[in-house]
């Protein structure tokens, strides 16, 4: 070779030497910006942490990535998901929540499901308890409608035993304050709240009941599938319960028409969003002179009475359907007394009967084929959990947040929703539509919005919660006594929080649910812990995407202040 020619590949050399070492230190710094020990990244690069490339492989899976995104976003997004997803039996639906929801529930059955030790607290005890009860289908199936049929209130039910019924007996307030007394409110509901016009006070509230069924699916002939499937199931309950098959299916039929002219006197959906319409203070004595064959007064006061709580004539009630209170009284006197006790006998036996044998879950699994497309009965131990957490719903909470959450992811969410409401100020300034009065309206109610995020901040220590549930004492062998104990005491608590101040540090939904809320009477949202999990939420995603998941939900609830819609 020439001199020249040793010299050029000596230069060509030299620059690929430079060029490998450059590659080398960019990504050297590259990598240790990505992957520190902690596998956090630097911001502004490609997250490759595991979490993310979980997240990422999570999301492809449910792409359908030859869909043209311009033409069909939410093919391109999903189409995969809706296309490869199968329905597992016993669902009606699956989606994030429920993906969350079924996760959630391992972590408590994992909780409920090993055996008690003395160390442990004693209302997680009692849960584990309540649960081995629920879980003990033989036992249930020996003793359990034999332990309903001891209460009182089985035994003036027409349809089961029609040779004590004596319609000359009946007078409607004498059953609506006997029934309301136990808490089975079936024309009409009385209960405390906060008042919605001053938060820090709480009220009566009396309103318009809930149905068997949605009164919207009402609005539909009488031979519709859907009221077919309410009435053969009413039937099929009363007959397992002993009843005659011809008289379960006349009282059935009668039942059903019964709750179509309670329908039908009922305010309206869009009516019941009108929270001034619905604010019509007035005082016990008056209520009791508005609607005298009723006797408000006189149920109101034997529910609260089991709770020794006095209800003088000058109690507030807020009276939020005057159309429906008024027709009342007419349209339940158009039917036949029979036709009143059978219809409070079943609602007070359906909160109590439904678990107590096999033939009885049956019933309910035909019922619910029709109603919701179910079409495998709930394993039961998931029955099992839903019953002992919604039970002992604090107890639950306390235990499920020790291990699925944590201060650091608290202060994240908080921060989070100090962003969005700052967005959303913004979005409020920049609207042409909305006048400057309005506009300052909005700025100050988004100002006072204060947020409850993942646990209570108070009255959550084991010793606490082992105060709240100091009476319930559960039994492994008496899943019916248990059941009715836990009735009752729920209700003398909801009683009692009549008298008691207004705790702002209240939760108002459990913090293992997958949801979340918006509380027009505190102007308040709250993001339970059971809902800010992955794939919504987890720290070790970058911004982008918990902004994209978790941060709809917050701005879903922040937007519920000020459209309900």
């Amino acid at each position: 070779w020439s001199t020249k020619a040793c010299l050029a590949a000596l230069v060509i050399v030299f620059i690929i030497m430079l060029i490998l070492i450059g590659l080398f230190v960019f990504y050297y710094v590259r990598i240790k910006q990505i992957s520190k020990y902690t596998g956090e990244m630097a911001a502004g690069d490609v997250c490759i942490t595991n979490e993310c490339v979980a997240a990422a492989a999570q999301m492809m899976k449910k792409m359908n990535r030859t869909a043209d995104p311009c033409v069909d976003f939410h093919e391109f997004a999903c189409g995969r998901y809706i296309r490869e997803t199968v329905l597992p039996k016993g669902y009606t639906e699956v989606n994030v929540f429920t993906t969350i929801t079924d996760r959630n529930e391992m972590v408590m059955k994992d909780i409920i499901s090993s055996e008690i030790t003395a160390d442990e607290p004693k209302y997680l005890q009692n849960m584990k308890r309540f649960y081995k009860s629920c879980m003990d289908v033989e036992q249930i199936e020996k003793t359990g409608l034999a332990e309903y049929f001891k209460d009182p209130f089985s035994k003036d039910w027409p349809t089961i035993n029609p040779a004590t019924w004596d319609e000359a007996n009946f007078h409607l307030n004498g059953v609506i304050a006997r029934f309301v007394s136990v808490d089975t409110q079936a024309i009409f509901i009385i209960q405390a709240g906060l008042d919605y016009k001053n938060s820090s006070k709480k009220v009566l509230f009396l309103r318009d009941p809930e149905l068997g069924i949605d009164p919207e699916f009402y609005f539909v002939p009488r031979n519709d599938p859907l009221i077919l499937a309410y009435q053969k199931f009413i039937k099929d309950i009363t007959v397992v319960l002993g009843a005659n098959e011809a008289t379960a299916e006349k009282d059935a039929m009668d039942l059903v028409d019964f709750e179509i002219a309670l329908t039908k006197i009922m305010v309206s959906k869009a009516e019941k969003q009108d929270f001034n319409k619905a604010y019509n203070p007035v005082t016990m004595r008056q209520l009791g002179s508005l609607y005298p064959k009723l006797d408000i007064p006189r149920a109101t006061r034997a529910l609260y009475s089991t709770a020794n709580i006095t209800i003088p004539d000058n109690e507030t009630v807020i009276n939020m359907h005057p159309p429906y209170m008024e027709k009342l009284h007419k349209t339940v006197s158009n039917f036949s007394g029979r036709v009143v006790q059978n219809f409070f006998s079943f609602k007070y036996a359906l909160n109590r009967v439904q678990d107590l044998s096999h033939r009885l879950r049956e019933v309910k699994l035909d019922y619910d084929k029709v109603m919701e497309g179910k079409t495998e009965e709930t394993p039961r131990w998931k029955s099992c959990l839903s019953s002992t957490s919604s039970a002992f719903w604090v107890g639950m909470s306390k235990q499920f947040v020790a291990r699925k959450f944590s201060q650091k992811a608290k202060n994240y969410i908080m921060e989070m929703i100090d962003k969005l409401k700052t967005s959303f100020r913004q979005i409020i300034e920049e609207t042409s539509w909305m006048v400057p009065p309005t506009k300052q309206a909005a700025f100050k109610k988004l100002a006072y919005m204060t947020s409850k995020i993942g646990y209570p901040d108070t009255h959550f220590t084991d010793q606490d919660v082992d105060e709240t549930y100091e009476h319930y004492q559960m039994r492994e062998d008496n899943y019916y006594g248990n059941w009715n104990l836990i009735l009752t005491l729920s209700r003398i608590e909801s009683l009692i929080s009549l008298r008691t101040p207004v705790d702002k540090n209240e939760w108002r939904m459990a913090p293992y649910e997958v949801n979340a809320y918006y509380s027009a009477a505190e102007n308040q949202i709250a993001f339970p812990a059971g809902v800010v999990q992955s794939p919504f939420f987890s720290q070790a995603f970058p911004d982008y995407i918990n902004y994209g998941a978790v941060g709809v939900v917050i701005g879903h609830e922040i937007t519920h202040g000020f459209d309900n819609e």
